[in-house]
C-alpha cells in the first residue's frame, strides 16, 4: 500500500534535518555541491556461472603476494601477482573463487552480488613537473599542484633529508567513505518469508588499515572482505622493517550504518596508486571493500543463524565523499588563492551539465569553498543463486571468439583493424570490406591532416610506418633564433661556434644516457644479489661489478666529471653567441630521436571496450540544485520506508554534504526503473548514466535489465618464439595495397624456413592492461577531421562525401573491438622482465628525490653498496634482470639483440573487471608430448611470413612459410617479427663537406652543394655551377674524341677568389668520356621526365625555369647509432653471448658483412616515390690520397639506367633489392669518455655518398629497421643559387643584317653578380625590362614561350671581345684574354615578314658567334636568409 506525508507537512516542513522538501519537489537552495557521477556495474557471482558447457570462465581470486617483498631468504620475485590459472576452475566445485577446495564445502558468503563503481579520470591523472634543462624541477609545481585543489601535503617539504624533486607522478586522494543503499523488492526474495527489510545501508571506509595479526580480522576472508596493499604508515625509509611490514598490510572495510561512526581505527591516504598495483582501481577481486562492494544476501534466520537469500530483486546506490575536506579536489589550501569554479573543473577533467541557467553561470563565476559528492545507481538487479542472468555478454563474446577470427595483429590499432576487416570482408558483409577501404582512405588525414593525391598517400603509408615505432628522447639541439630581421645571417664565426656547441651538446647528451644505464645496472647487481638469482655469480665479482659501475657514474656525473665538462663548455659558446649577436640567439630545439620497435599490436574483435564509450570525455557533473526530485504526493508501494531510512542515515556523514546527499537518496527514488524518466524540466538535470535519449542509447546504463556485465580489463598471454636466423631474411621490394601502389620494402624469405631446423625457442609470457575506448578514439579523431579539413577536398581527392563520412563512422561503430601491445615480448628476449610489482631498494615520497631504503642497503652492503650509492640508482629499478628467475627452452644463446624470428600464441585470456575470462586458446591442460594448441590471428601485411615460393596466399595450394610447415592455406598461427633492433637507435642523415681531410656535417647555415647541374638541350650538353650558381663550364658532344669540354668561367670572368672545385673537376673529367656523358646525361632526362613531383611555384621567378629545373651535386651521410653500448645477457642459467653482435667487443662497429657481427642495408631514394629527390649517387672512394676524388666515380647507382641494353662501359648500376647492391650499414655508439676526451664530428662515423639530387626535394633513406629518413637541402642554398643559374648556348656563326661594335665597352661588362639584371644604361624602364635600354642585335628567336615557369623570360646576346691585358704599373701588354658585352635582341628578325620571306634583309651582313642567354625582365627578391 502506498503512504503519503501529510499534506500540511509536504507543504511547510522539511523533512526531519534535511533540506528537501518532498511535497514541493524542489532541491534545497544550497549549491555548494557538485555531484559526479560514477559507472556502477553489478555481477551476479553464484555456482552456475561456473557451468562446463559457458564459453566463458570464472577466474580463482589471484591478488598480489606481498610476502615476496620481503628481503630475506631469497624471497623476492620480478613479479608479486602471479598469472590467473584458468586450467581447472568448471564446474564450481573446481574452483577455489567459489568452493574451499580443501572441505569441498561451498563458500557460501562469497556468493550474490558484486558491484564496483569506476572511478572518473580526475582521480587517475597524476601531476608532475618536467625537469628543466638545468635538471632541477619547477619550482612553481607546489603552487600549482595547490591552485588544481591538490591537498596541502602536495606541497609539502621532502623529509628524511630528501631533496626536492616534483617530477614524480601525484595523484589526488580518492574518496574514502562509500555509503551503499541497497533497496529490495521484498515480494522476490525466497526463501520466502525471510526476514529482511527493504533497505539496508553499509558504510566503506576504502582508506581502513589492517594489520595481519588484527583481531578483526580472524573470522574475516582475506580475499573479498578485504584487500591486500601497501602500509604507507612505514614508508619511513629509516625504518629497517619497513620493507617486512609491507606483507602483513590489508585495506578496506564493510560496516553497516547502523553500527558505524567515524574515526575509528588507523587510516591511510588513499590514491589510485597507493598499492603499487595497476589494476587496484578497476579489478574488483583487488580492491573488496575499497572501491568494490559484495552483496551476499545474508540475514539472520528465526534460529538466529546467518542464512543467505537464494533469490532476490533488488537496486543500488553508492554516495562517496572525502572524510578530510582538506582531501576534496574543490578544496582550495589557503596558500594561494582558489580559482573560478570553471577553471577547477577543467583541472579536474570535469563540465557542468546545462551550464547555461543564470544560476550555473553565477556558480561558474564563483570560487566560493565547495565539496564534492560522487554517486552512482544500478536499478533492477536480479539475483538467482541456481541460475546465470538472461543476458550474459562474457558468454557471447566467448563464443565470438572461439567461433570466428576475432583476433589481429598489426602494427597499430589502425593497422590491426585493417586487416581485422580485410580477413572478415569474405565472411561478415560488405561493410567490413568497406571500412577497410575508407581507412585506408583516410589514412594520410590521420597523420597529417591534409593532402592532395595518390603521392600524398604513398607519403602518408609511409609515415604510417613510423607508428611501428616507440620514441626515445634523442637529446637536445641548439640552432639560431631570429628575433627580427629575418635576413640577417650568423657569420662564419657564429655558425663555428653553434657547431662546436652542438657537438658538446650531442656528447652531454651521450652521458645522460648512459649515466641512466650504469644506474639501472646497479639496481641489476643488487637485485641478483639480494634475490639469489645471481647466485652463480660470486660475491667477489658483484664486489668488482659495484665498484666499476660507481667509479663510471663518477666519471660521468661527478663534480669533475665529463658532464660538468661539457656543461661548462656548452654555458660559454651560448654565452659567446648570445654576446656576440643581438639578432641571432642560441635556442634549445630537439635532436633527432632515437627509435626502438613496439611490440605487435593485438586486437580484439567483438569485444566491447572495459571503459564507458565515452569516459575520456570530461565528466559531466551537477549541482545539488539540478537533483531530479520526487513530484509531492505519496511514495510508491515498495519504498515507503524511504524517508526513514535517509533520516537515520544522512545525519552520520558531513554536515556539509548532508542536504546534498539526501536530495540524491530521493533522486534514487525518483529515477528507478518503473518511472523511465528520459528528459526534466529546469533546473532538474537527468544525470550522466541514465538513460537519456540524447544518447540515442539501447537501455540506461543504469539499468541491469537482466545483463550480465562484460567489461575487458586485461589480457595475459604465452607464446613461442623462433628465433629465425638472420642470414635467413632477405630484403625485399614488393607491392602492398596499404601503400597506393609504391613498392614497399621488407624483410622476406627467398627458402622454405620450415626445412632449416629451429632448436632456437623461447617461451615467453605477459599481461597487458587493455586500451579502453579504441573505436570510441578512432571515431572521435575522424570526427574533428571531417569538420577541420575542406569538404571539397573530402570528397574530390578521398571520394568521402558526407554519406560516406556518415557510413565510416557507423561501420565503425558496428565493430566492437579492444587493443594493446604485446608487452613484455623485447624485455623477454633482452633477457628482462618488464612490468611486474617487485621491491624496490629505494622510495620516491611526494616531491621527493628517491631515499634509500635502509634495509636494502643493509643486505646487499657486503658488496659495497652504501646509501648515497644506492639512491645513485634514481629511479631506474622497473625493470628487473632474468638471472635464474626464468627457465630456459633450449641451450641457444637467450639474449637476442635484434629480433627477427616468429612467434605462436600457447595463451590468450581475455579478463574482466569481475574476473570473468574468456580464452582464444582451450586453456586446458595438454597431453604430454601433445602439440600446443594455437590460434591463427588476422595478420597486417608488416606480419605475415609470405607463402612457400611466393604463391599466392587464396591459392589452394599456398602454405604460409613459417617454421613449423602447415598443413593448408587457411592456418597461419605465426606472426612474422620482421629485424629489429631491441635497444633505441636511429639512422642519422646530413650533408657533408670535406675540412681539413675529414668529413664534417654541415650546419643548416652552411652550403653543402658542391656544384649545379643544368641540361643544355640546345647543345646536347652539361653546363655546371658552383654552390652559388656560378657558372663554371660545360660538357657537350662533338669533337674528334666526341665530347668538348669548354674553357672554365666563359663567358664570364674568373671569381675575384678562386673556390674548390677539385670534386667537380674530377667529375667533369669523366663526363669527358662519351660513353660516360652519354648514360649521365641519359640519367638525368630519364629522371626529369618521370613523374616526380614538380617544382614549387616560388621556382617561377627565376629564369632558370624556362629550361626545367637543375640538379644539384651533393656529398650525403649516413649512419646507424645506437643510443647506448650493447645490451647483456642478464640470464645466468645460460649467459652464452649472441651469435652475432652489434658492437665489437671493444665498443667499435664491425665493418660490413664482417663474421660476428650484424649488417643492415639501407636503400636510398625510390623511383615510385615521386616526393623523392635522389636521381643517382656515388659511393665514398676507398682511398682518396692528396690529388684523388673523394668519391668513385666509375659507377653510378641510379634508378634511371639506359632503357636498351646497356653497353659495356655503361656506369650505371640500377639501384634494386634483388641485386643486393644497397650500401651496408653497421650500428656504432660514442662513449662518452671521460673528462678531457675531444669531441669528436658525427661525420666520422658516416658513410659518405655523392649525390646528384633535386634540389626542391628530399632525399630519403629505408632501412625497415627504423623509420624512413629525409635529408632536403636548406632553402636559402636553392634559392642563393637559383638568382644565379641561367641558360645560355653558342651560337653562330651567324649573319646579322646589322654592324657590332668593333670595341669591347667595359661599362657593359658580363658580371655574374647580378646575372639576371644585367648592365643598364640609365633609363625609366630599367628595372623592368632590363634589355630595352641595351644596343640591339637582330637575331631570329622568338621570346621564350610564356607559361608558369618562366613567364618573363626573354632572352640577350652575349658577344665576345678579345681584350688586352695591359701591367697597371709598367704598361706592358700581359697577354690577351676574351671579355663579352651583353647586348639586347630585336624582335624585328624575331617574326612578322622578314621571317616569311625566302632571303636575307639587305646587306652589309655581319657574321658574329657568340651566346644567346636567358634572362628575366623581373628580377626575383633577393632570398631571405
Amino acid at each position: 500500500m502506498a503512504t503519503s506525508l501529510p499534506s500540511a507537512a509536504r507543504a511547510t516542513a522539511p523533512l526531519a534535518t534535511g533540506g528537501i522538501t518532498a511535497a514541493s519537489g524542489t532541491a534545497a537552495s544550497s549549491s555548494n555541491t557538485v555531484l559526479v557521477p560514477l559507472k556502477l556495474n553489478a555481477f551476479a557471482l553464484t555456482p552456475a556461472t561456473c557451468a562446463s558447457a559457458n564459453r566463458y570462465s570464472i577466474a580463482p581470486i589471484t591478488q598480489p603476494n606481498y610476502t615476496f617483498l620481503r628481503l630475506h631468504d631469497n624471497l623476492i620475485v620480478p613479479d608479486i601477482l602471479d598469472h590467473v590459472d584458468l586450467h581447472q576452475v568448471s564446474p564450481a566445485n573446481l574452483n577455489s573463487r567459489l568452493t574451499d577446495l580443501g572441505t569441498g564445502q561451498t563458500r557460501q558468503n562469497r556468493l550474490g552480488v558484486y558491484i564496483h563503481w569506476t572511478l572518473p579520470p580526475v582521480y587517475r591523472a597524476g601531476s608532475a613537473a618536467a625537469p628543466t634543462t638545468s635538471g632541477a624541477t619547477d619550482p612553481n609545481q607546489a603552487d600549482r599542484k595547490l591552485s588544481q585543489g591538490f591537498p596541502s601535503s602536495s606541497a609539502a617539504a621532502p623529509s628524511y633529508g630528501a631533496a626536492t624533486d616534483y617530477t614524480t607522478p601525484d595523484f589526488r586522494p580518492v574518496p574514502n567513505r562509500w555509503l551503499v543503499i541497497r533497496h529490495i523488492n521484498t515480494n522476490t526474495v525466497a526463501p520466502a518469508g525471510a526476514k529482511i527489510p527493504e533497505f539496508q545501508s553499509w558504510v566503506i571506509e576504502s582508506d581502513r588499515l589492517w594489520n595481519i595479526n588484527d583481531p578483526d580480522l580472524k573470522t574475516a576472508d582475506l580475499e573479498v572482505d578485504v584487500s591486500p596493499s601497501t602500509n604507507p604508515l612505514l614508508f619511513d625509509p629509516s625504518n629497517g622493517t619497513v620493507v617486512e611490514g609491507q606483507a602483513e598490510a590489508f585495506i578496506g572495510k564493510c560496516t553497516p550504518i547502523s553500527t558505524w561512526s567515524e574515526g575509528t581505527g588507523n587510516h591511510i591516504n588513499l590514491n589510485v596508486m597507493t598499492s603499487s598495483n595497476p589494476l587496484f582501481a578497476d579489478y574488483q577481486p583487488h580492491n573488496s571493500n575499497v572501491f568494490s562492494f559484495l552483496d551476499n544476501f545474508s540475514y539472520t534466520s528465526s534460529g538466529g543463524a546467518t542464512a543467505y537469500l537464494t533469490k532476490a530483486s533488488c537496486d543500488y546506490q553508492v554516495i562517496g565523499w572525502h572524510s578530510d575536506a582538506n582531501q576534496d579536489p574543490f578544496t582550495t589550501d589557503q596558500r594561494v588563492t582558489a580559482p573560478p569554479h570553471v577553471n577547477r573543473l577543467n583541472d579536474c577533467q570535469m563540465a557542468l551539465k546545462s551550464a547555461d541557467s543564470d544560476t550555473a553561470i553565477a556558480w561558474l563565476g564563483s570560487s566560493n569553498p565547495t565539496r564534492v559528492l560522487c554517486h552512482a545507481t544500478m536499478y533492477d538487479v536480479a539475483y538467482d543463486a541456481a541460475s546465470v542472468p538472461p543476458n550474459v555478454k562474457a558468454n557471447t563474446a566467448g563464443q565470438l571468439l572461439q567461433q570466428k577470427q576475432s583476433i589481429a595483429v598489426g602494427v597499430t590499432p589502425l593497422d590491426a583493424l585493417i586487416a581485422y576487416c580485410r580477413a572478415h570482408e569474405s565472411i561478415d558483409n560488405a561493410t567490413l570490406a568497406t571500412l577497410e577501404q575508407d581507412l585506408l582512405r583516410i589514412q594520410s588525414l590521420l597523420i597529417t591532416g591534409e593532402s592532395d593525391d595518390v603521392d600524398a598517400l604513398q607519403a602518408a603509408a609511409d609515415e604510417c610506418f613510423e607508428q611501428a615505432f616507440s620514441k626515445v628522447d634523442g637529446g637536445t639541439r641548439w640552432h639560431f633564433h631570429q628575433e627580427s630581421d629575418p635576413s640577417t645571417v650568423p657569420t662564419t664565426t657564429q655558425v663555428a661556434t653553434m657547431k662546436t656547441l652542438n657537438k658538446n651538446q650531442k656528447v652531454f647528451d651521450n652521458t645522460v644516457r648512459e649515466a641512466t644505464t650504469k644506474r639501472w645496472e646497479l639496481f641489476a647487481n643488487w637485485w641478483l644479489y639480494v634475490s639469489g638469482f645471481g647466485q652463480t655469480v660470486s660475491t667477489g665479482t658483484f664486489q668488482s661489478n659495484v665498484t666499476g659501475i660507481a667509479q663510471r657514474l663518477s666519471d660521468l656525473t661527478g663534480a669533475t666529471g665529463r658532464q660538468a665538462e661539457l656543461k661548462s663548455n656548452i654555458e660559454a659558446a651560448t654565452a659567446s653567441l648570445t654576446v656576440s649577436s643581438t639578432r641571432q640567439q642560441p635556442q634549445q630545439g630537439t635532436a633527432d630521436r632515437f627509435f626502438q620497435r613496439k611490440e605487435p599490436t593485438v586486437l580484439f574483435g567483438n569485444i566491447q571496450a572495459g571503459f564507458e564509450n565515452d569516459y575520456r570525455d570530461a565528466t559531466k557533473v551537477r549541482l545539488d540544485n539540478q537533483v531530479v526530485l520526487p513530484a509531492p504526493g505519496a511514495l510508491a508501494s515498495g519504498w515507503s520506508t524511504l524517508s526513514t531510512t535517509l533520516d537515520s542515515i544522512i545525519p552520520k556523514l558531513p554536515t556539509a554534504l548532508q542536504t546534498s546527499a539526501r536530495a540524491l537518496g530521493f533522486e534514487f527514488y525518483q529515477l528507478r526503473a518503473a518511472n523511465n524518466i528520459t528528459s526534466t524540466t529546469l533546473p532538474q538535470v537527468i544525470p550522466w548514466f541514465h538513460n537519456e535519449t540524447a544518447r540515442s542509447e539501447s537501455r540506461g546504463r543504469d539499468m541491469w535489465q537482466g545483463t550480465q556485465p562484460w567489461m575487458p580489463l586485461f589480457i595475459e598471454y604465452e607464446a613461442v618464439y623462433y628465433h629465425v636466423p638472420f642470414s635467413k631474411w632477405k630484403l625485399k621490394e614488393s607491392p602492398m595495397l596499404s601503400n597506393w601502389g609504391a613498392s614497399v620494402l621488407h624483410y622476406g624469405f627467398d627458402e622454405d624456413i620450415s626445412k632449416s631446423p629451429n632448436v632456437d625457442d623461447r617461451t615467453i609470457s605477459g599481461r597487458v592492461i587493455l586500451e579502453p575506448q579504441a573505436a570510441a578514439t578512432l571515431c572521435n579523431t575522424l570526427q574533428q577531421i571531417f569538420q577541420n579539413t575542406n569538404q571539397s577536398d573530402l570528397e574530390n581527392i578521398y571520394g568521402m562525401p558526407a554519406s560516406e563520412q556518415a557510413n565510416l563512422l557507423n561501420n565503425l561503430s558496428y565493430i566492437e573491438f579492444a587493443s594493446s601491445g604485446m608487452t613484455n615480448l623485447t624485455s623477454d628476449l633482452l633477457t628482462l622482465q618488464q612490468g611486474g610489482q617487485h621491491v624496490k631498494p629505494t622510495v620516491r615520497l611526494t616531491n621527493s628525490a628517491p631515499i634509500a631504503v635502509q634495509a636494502a642497503t643493509s643486505a646487499a652492503s657486503a658488496i659495497g653498496f652504501s646509501p648515497t650509492l644506492m639512491q645513485a640508482m634514481d629511479t631506474q629499478t622497473t625493470m628487473t634482470p632474468y638471472g635464474s628467475s626464468v627457465a630456459l627452452d633450449s641451450d641457444a644463446p637467450p639474449m637476442k639483440l635484434v629480433t627477427h624470428g616468429q612467434i605462436m600464441f600457447t595463451k590468450l585470456n581475455v579478463i574482466d573487471k569481475f574476473g570473468q575470462a574468456i580464452s582464444a586458446i582451450n586453456p586446458a591442460p595438454v597431453n604430454y608430448g601433445a602439440a600446443n594448441p594455437t590460434i591463427s590471428p588476422c595478420l597486417s601485411d608488416t606480419y605475415f611470413p609470405g607463402t612457400i615460393g611466393n604463391v599466392n596466399p587464396s591459392d589452394s595450394t599456398a602454405r604460409a612459410n613459417c617454421v613449423i610447415p602447415q598443413g593448408d592455406n587457411k592456418s597461419c598461427p605465426f606472426i612474422n617479427l620482421p629485424p629489429g633492433i631491441n635497444q633505441p637507435a636511429r639512422l642519422n642523415a646530413a650533408f657533408v663537406t670535406k675540412s681539413n681531410g675529414s668529413w664534417t656535417t654541415s650546419s643548416e647555415w652552411e652550403n653543402p652543394i658542391w656544384g649545379w647541374l643544368v641540361v643544355n638541350f640546345a647543345e646536347q650538353g652539361l653546363q655546371f655551377f658552383l654552390a652559388d650558381g656560378t657558372f663554371y663550364r660545360e660538357v657537350r658532344f662533338g669533337g674528334s674524341t666526341g665530347t668538348q669540354t669548354t674553357a672554365k668561367w666563359l663567358p664570364y670572368d674568373p671569381p675575384t677568389t678562386l673556390p674548390n672545385t677539385s670534386q667537380l673537376d674530377f667529375l667533369i673529367q669523366k663526363l669527358g668520356i662519351k660513353a660516360y656523358l652519354s648514360s649521365f646525361v641519359d640519367m638525368v632526362l630519364q629522371s626529369t621526365s618521370s613523374n616526380q613531383v614538380a617544382a614549387p611555384d616560388s621556382y617561377a621567378a627565376f629564369s632558370s625555369a624556362i629550361v626545367g629545373k637543375p640538379l644539384a651535386l651533393v656529398n650525403i651521410g649516413y649512419s646507424l647509432e645506437l643510443a647506448g653500448p650493447e645490451n647483456k645477457n642478464w640470464s645466468t642459467v645460460n649467459s652464452q653471448g649472441p651469435d652475432l653482435h652489434l658492437l665489437q667487443p671493444n665498443g667499435t662497429s664491425f665493418p660490413p658483412k664482417a663474421a660476428g657481427g650484424y649488417t643492415f642495408p639501407v636503400k636510398l631514394g625510390d623511383v615510385d616515390r615521386t616526393f623523392d629527390g635522389l636521381v643517382g649517387y656515388f659511393n665514398s672512394a676507398t682511398a682518396a690520397p692528396g690529388n684523388s676524388s673523394d668519391l668513385d666515380l666509375s659507377s653510378i647507382y641510379t634508378y634511371y639506367p639506359s632503357n636498351a641494353s646497356p653497353q659495356p662501359d655503361d656506369p650505371r648500376v640500377r639501384i634494386s633489392a634483388s641485386e643486393g647492391n644497397f650500401p651496408l650499414f653497421t650500428p656504432y655508439f660514442n662513449s662518452a669518455g671521460r673528462a678531457g676526451d675531444p669531441v669528436v664530428d658525427q661525420a666520422t662515423n658516416m658513410q659518405v655518398f655523392g649525390a646528384i639530387m633535386d634540389p626542391f626535394l628530399p632525399i630519403h633513406a629505408y632501412s625497415v629497421i627504423l623509420p624512413n629518413k629525409a635529408l632536403s637541402l636548406p632553402n636559402w642554398t636553392v634559392q642563393e643559387a637559383l638568382r644565379k643559374i641561367n641558360a645560355f648556348w653558342r651560337i653562330g656563326p651567324m649573319l646579322v643584317a646589322t654592324d657590332m661594335p668593333q670595341t669591347y665597352d667595359p661599362t657593359r661588362a658580363l658580371d655574374t653578380d647580378s646575372v639576371d639584371l644585367g648592365i643598364l644604361s640609365p633609363g625609366a624602364n630599367a628595372v623592368t625590362d632590363p634589355t630595352e635600354t641595351l644596343p640591339k642585335v637582330a637575331l631570329p628567336l622568338p621570346a621564350p614561350v610564356a607559361s608558369a615557369s618562366g613567364a618573363n623570360a626573354m632572352y640577350r646576346y652575349l658577344q665576345p671581345y678579345v681584350v688586352p691585358t695591359i701591367d697597371q704599373t709598367t704598361g706592358a701588354n700581359l697577354g690577351n684574354r676574351t671579355e663579352y658585352n651583353v647586348f639586347g635582341i630585336s624582335g624585328d628578325a624575331a617574326a612578322g615578314a622578314d621571317a616569311a620571306q625566302a632571303r636575307l634583309p639587305d646587306g652589309p651582313y655581319t657574321a658574329i658567334e657568340g651566346y644567346a642567354q636567358i634572362v628575366q625582365k623581373n628580377s626575383p627578391a633577393a632570398p631571405a636568409a
